[in-house]
């Protein structure tokens, strides 16, 4: 039981940190996009204040669900399972 729940978690960890990364770059392209669109915007109007561009919230994707044991089969963990005795 032990190893089906480290191996899990340490899966779920990787995952968690794959996809912080991929986050990551993604923000640093998303910075460099509007840095390059407050340039095009200063070139039509140099006084222009993009302070006042508020920004929009976005609705991103759902946050991924576990993919082990009781959460995958949508089951409540109660603790005599978590703690191995069924």
């Amino acid at each position: 039981m032990t190893d089906y729940v480290l191996a899990c978690l340490t899966k779920r960890r990787a995952d968690l940190t794959g996809e912080a990364d991929t986050l990551r770059a993604r923000l640093a392209q998303i910075s460099v996009d509007v840095g390059h669109l407050d340039a095009v915007i200063r070139q039509f109007d140099p006084n222009y204040d993009l302070a006042t561009i508020r920004p929009k919230r976005s609705r991103g994707p759902n946050v991924a669900r576990p993919e082990c044991g009781a959460a995958r089969r949508d089951e409540p963990l109660r603790a005599g399972r978590a703690a191995g005795s069924h």
